[in-house]
Parts: C-alpha cells; sequence; structure tokens
C-alpha cells in the first residue's frame, strides 16, 4: 500500500492535527512518513477541491478550505454553544488570561465552558499560583480554519466571527486594556494620547508589591526588565525606550494599538521633524567624536556625527570619573542622563542641545 495513501487515510479519520512521529508509526518511516506528507500537500494544491492538507505547528491536518466554510455552515455541526463561545472569544483575544480574572468578567458559568473547552483541545490551562493562565491550545487553529495558530489571525478570526454569527461577542472585544507603566513613560503615553493608565514607582524595584499588576493587561516598561516582570505578570508587556528619536519613535510605534491612529501617526511626524532639526544644526561642525557606550554611539549616528577613535570621548555622564572632566579644554563631551521633573521629549531635546553646544564650544575655543 503507497505511504500516500496511509498518510491520507489517518489524516482523513484523524480529524485534528496529527504529528510526524504519528505517521511514522503507521508508514513504518520518518523520513517516507514526511516526504509523503509533502506529496499529499502538493497534490491536493493541484487538485480542483474544497479539501486541503496543510501544516500546523510541525503538525499535519485534513481540513476544509477557508474560502468554502461559510457556504456549508447550515449542515456543519454547532459544536460549541454560543455562551462557550464568547468564553473562547475572550481567551483568544485577550491571551495569555488568568481563570480568575475571566471569572470576574464573565461570572461562575465559565467553569462549564473551560471544561468543554479544553475537552476539545480549544485552550490550554496552565497552573499559575491559586489560578491557571488560559491561552488557545493547539486545536484552535484547526477548528477555525486557521492556516498557523498566530495571535494577530486569531484575533481578526474572533473579530470575524463576532459579526458573522451575531452572538454578542462585540462587548467583550471591546473591553479597553488595562495599562500600567512607570513614572519615566507617563509623558510618553500621555503624549501618544493615551489617557486611560495608571503608573507605579515600583514596577522595577519590587513588582511582587504593586498590586496593580494582578488587574492590569498591559505593562509598558524600559527594554531590558520583561524578564523581572514576567515573575509577576501574565499579560503584555511592551518594552520601550527613549534615548534618541529613533527610541521614541520605535516604541510610539509599539503603542498604536492602544491609542487613535491618527494621533499617533501626527506625533511620529513631529518626532521626525525634531529629528531633522538637529541634523541641520550639526552639518557645519567638524569634530569627530568616540562613542564610549552603545546609547553614545546612536546618538552620534542619529545627530551624524563624524565618528573617529581618535575623536572627543562621548559619554554618558554616569560612566564619567571625576579626573575625566575637563571644561577648559573640552576633552570630553558629557551626555546629560540625570535630568529630572522633565517629560520623555524633552529629556531628549535637552541631551541633544547640550551636546551640540558643548562640541560647539570645543570648537570655538580650539579655533
Amino acid at each position: 500500500m503507497q505511504d500516500e495513501k496511509l498518510v491520507e487515510a489517518a489524516l482523513f479519520v484523524a480529524g485534528r492535527p496529527v504529528s510526524d512521529a504519528a505517521l511514522k508509526k503507521i508508514v513504518g518511516s520518518l523520513t517516507r512518513a514526511r516526504r509523503a506528507v509533502e506529496n499529499l500537500i502538493f497534490e491536493y494544491q493541484q487538485r480542483a477541491t474544497a479539501l486541503e492538507i496543510v501544516e500546523l505547528d510541525k503538525k499535519y491536518v485534513m481540513q476544509l478550505k477557508p474560502e468554502y466554510s461559510k457556504h456549508v455552515k447550515t449542515v456543519s455541526p454547532k459544536e460549541i454553544s454560543s455562551p462557550a463561545l464568547r468564553t473562547l472569544a475572550m481567551i483568544a483575544y485577550h491571551q495569555p488570561v488568568t481563570q480568575s480574572k475571566l471569572v470576574q468578567i464573565r461570572g461562575n458559568a465559565i467553569y462549564d465552558h473551560l471544561s468543554e473547552l479544553k475537552q476539545k483541545n480549544l485552550i490550554t490551562p496552565k497552573r499559575h499560583g491559586r489560578t491557571f493562565i488560559l491561552t488557545t491550545g493547539e486545536a484552535f487553529a484547526d477548528y477555525f480554519n486557521l492556516k498557523i495558530n498566530n495571535q494577530q489571525e486569531i484575533r481578526e478570526k474572533i473579530i470575524e466571527l463576532a459579526k458573522e454569527q451575531n452572538v454578542g461577542l462585540d462587548r467583550w472585544l471591546r473591553k479597553k486594556p488595562s495599562i500600567i507603566t512607570t513614572p519615566m513613560y507617563e509623558s510618553l503615553l500621555t503624549y501618544c494620547g493615551i489617557k486611560q493608565f495608571q503608573v507605579s514607582d515600583k514596577l522595577y524595584t519590587s513588582p511582587v508589591g504593586v498590586a496593580e499588576l494582578g488587574d492590569a493587561t498591559v505593562v509598558v516598561i524600559s527594554r531590558g526588565y520583561a524578564e523581572r516582570i514576567r515573575e509577576h505578570f501574565t499579560g503584555e508587556i511592551i518594552e520601550v525606550s527613549a534615548s534618541t528619536f529613533k527610541d521614541l519613535i520605535e516604541s510610539m510605534k509599539k503603542l498604536k494599538n492602544f491609542a487613535k491612529e491618527k494621533t499617533i501617526n501626527k506625533k511620529i511626524t513631529e518626532i521626525t521633524e525634531m529629528k531633522e532639526q538637529y541634523i541641520d544644526k550639526t552639518i557645519g561642525l567638524t569634530t569627530a567624536v568616540s562613542p564610549s557606550t552603545n546609547m553614545a554611539v546612536e546618538i552620534a549616528k542619529e545627530l551624524r556625527l563624524p565618528i573617529s577613535a581618535k575623536g572627543k570621548k562621548l559619554a554618558p555622564d554616569y560612566s564619567i570619573t571625576t579626573d575625566e572632566i575637563d571644561t577648559t579644554t573640552g576633552t570630553l563631551i558629557q551626555i546629560p542622563t540625570h535630568q529630572k521633573n522633565i517629560d520623555v521629549i524633552e529629556r531628549i531635546n535637552e541631551r541633544y542641545r547640550s551636546i551640540i553646544d558643548q562640541i560647539k564650544q570645543i570648537e570655538e575655543s580650539s579655533g
């Protein structure tokens, strides 16, 4: 019997994704099993059929092509009840989400829904202290005819279901995320037009003591702190930075989902124009700099300063020792980092103004 026929029969009767290890047991060889399934994938692509064989997270499934699914809904079995579908939608759209948080929103009835969804492998619960972290399961992509178990595709599919099936999902999907950040990025969120968020000065030093983390769904923090926060938080973590205007623009793009797109785009244009103004001010400068840190390198590149190993040392003020400072000869260019009580945009403005002024002083004194 041909390997392709055995694999085709296995995928047909399984009705779910099948691993190549499972196909190996049927065919007798892993190499032959993989070759057979690859041949079948190609063969089905060439056929004028409503079925297809696709790979999902290193498993293979025979399924209906997405473009045909809406035409056969009236005869397809409705395996998930509307209440359970609402619960699944909440999990899929906001994952990872804790079971305790879901109970607060949807009530105790979800325990029955979760049992049903777990049996169908549509969700995956993982123990987290006294509760569970819920995410979509391996069968989710297959059940909804998605080619990959990708978060963005899952969200788009859930929105599509909300519109098509009219089961009252909208009000759950429109629930605004609860955002928490540090004092450093309070001004950034405000600048982006984000109004609803909380600020905590203990996120870096003592995240376990931040009670608001239990209710938050999004944390906005400095780059490099995600691992520390993840020990105490199960939601979405957005790492941002504000050392340069480039950093600022990239950070604002990450926040697009939480603000009006028109507002964010307008602000990004403003920041881009600020950056160009500073570049214009450095056009006539000839003093080469020797950046001593990654931040100094990024600033020098953004301002388009001449860079040379023999240039004037460009370094953050926190990394400079007292004996290095010589304001009379201008052998050192300091990057101000300890600016207090100013917002992130003004912090970069002040930093760049200071660097340019120091370079001009060096050139005036040597001229």
